[in-house]
């Protein structure tokens, strides 16, 4: 079997706020929402998306959710969300595990990490 990518779920308060968020402070593109209000939608940036649901029976995991994406150009994305107003729980840094990444999270508490190799980047 090969795997090609994984799409996390995160539940949230308010689909509508939530892709509003992911759009225009995280530079997201709108990729459908579905429903009427809506319920569920989907978020990409790059090749990665994110699936957003609205509350349902598990609603109670709301903000438990997170999700790491692997990335380029880095420094220049966290100073665009930042200064749109991105939540940011860890700043951007060189991590003893190789990566330089950053952490913010969405109004509903989840994590949102984005990164890259150092490795990688040495080579350029």
């Amino acid at each position: 079997m090969k795997t090609f990518c994984v799409c996390p779920v995160l539940q949230v308060a308010d689909l509508s706020q939530a892709l509003a968020y992911y759009r225009d402070v995280l530079g997201f593109e709108q990729e459908f929402a579905y429903g009427e209000p809506p319920f569920y939608g989907a978020v990409k940036l790059g090749e990665a998306s994110v699936h957003l649901a609205s509350p349902s029976a598990q609603a109670a995991r709301r903000g438990l959710g997170s999700a790491y994406f692997f990335c380029d150009n880095v420094d220049a994305y966290y100073a665009k969300i930042v200064s749109k107003g991105a939540t940011v729980t860890s700043a951007l840094a060189d991590q003893p595990y190789a990566m330089r990444d950053f952490q913010v999270k969405d109004p509903d508490g989840n994590l949102l990490g984005f990164g890259h190799s150092l490795e990688e980047s040495a080579k350029s």
